[in-house]
């Protein structure tokens, strides 16, 4: 049997203020035996101080409320809880017009029965390290998949693709709107070793093969240790431009602490 181990961590970054918000909570899902359920969710705020600290408090809040109360915690629950909370956003928006174009991303995952399941809509990566490769499990909302594809095809240059200022516009957010775009996950089995990194994009300063050697480093140091390091080296790495970063770390080893135990 495996047991998540976790641990968190947050900058301002080059940033006045905060607009990330996020959660972490362990439950039990009386429904399903008294399986142990770990649930995490990041919402990267925008719209300005004020209205980004809402939105993304709001989502966080609102997605909380509504996934207790389901009956299951499949990806139907999931997604159901995604829309209240932007449908939380949009009563806060007919109510206080003044703060239109607030927004936020939101990721919501769940670690149970040793599987993943999640629901984003933006573009805060959930990663995981698995066997020396760092995948991303969600998709990923911005306009840079798209101009990646373009230059893939050959329709623009790579150089092109990395420099349109376009890059990081999003396709889609909890802004009280329809949604059009929505990523969840069936159920995802998980393994010893594994660990998962539920972020803003702003732990994306770093290249994927940085990130992955501070991931690396969680069984030998600690996820706090790893963690810390990572987010040292973003700082540094982004300066006076890095933006709002959050991230949860999710260690997957045996329940008594000793890796490759069976």
């Amino acid at each position: 049997m495996l047991e998540t181990v976790v641990a968190t961590r947050q900058i301002v970054g080059g940033r006045a203020y905060q607009e990330d918000r996020y959660r972490v909570r362990r439950v039990v899902a009386a429904n399903d035996r008294g399986t142990p359920i770990l649930f995490a969710a990041i919402a990267d705020g925008m719209g300005g101080h004020t209205s980004g600290e809402r939105a993304s408090e709001l989502a966080i809040e609102a997605f909380w409320q509504c996934f207790c109360r389901q009956a299951s915690f499949d990806e139907k629950a999931l997604t159901v809880a995604l829309h209240a909370a932007n449908e939380a956003i949009a009563r806060d928006l007919a109510a206080a017009p003044e703060r239109r174009g607030m927004g936020t991303t939101f990721l919501g995952v769940v670690v149970c029965n040793e599987e993943l399941r999640w629901v984003s809509v933006g573009d805060s990566p959930l990663l995981l390290y698995r066997s020396g490769e760092l995948h991303r499990v969600n998709a990923d909302h911005s306009l840079a998949p798209l101009l990646d594809q373009m230059a893939e095809d050959a329709d623009i240059t790579r150089e092109e693709a990395l420099s349109d200022p376009r890059r990081s516009s999003l396709r889609e957010a909890l802004m009280g709107q329809d949604l059009t775009l929505i990523d969840t996950g069936e159920s995802f089995p998980l393994e010893e070793g594994d660990v998962l990194l539920v972020a803003s994009d702003g732990v994306l300063t770093l290249e994927p093969p940085r990130l992955a050697a501070h991931l690396a480093a969680v069984p030998a140091s600690s996820p706090e240790e790893a963690l810390a390091a990572a987010f040292d080296e973003i700082a540094i790495t982004g300066g006076s431009a890095q933006d709002n970063t959050t991230a949860i770390l999710v260690f997957l080893r045996h329940a008594d602490g000793a890796e490759g135990a069976r």
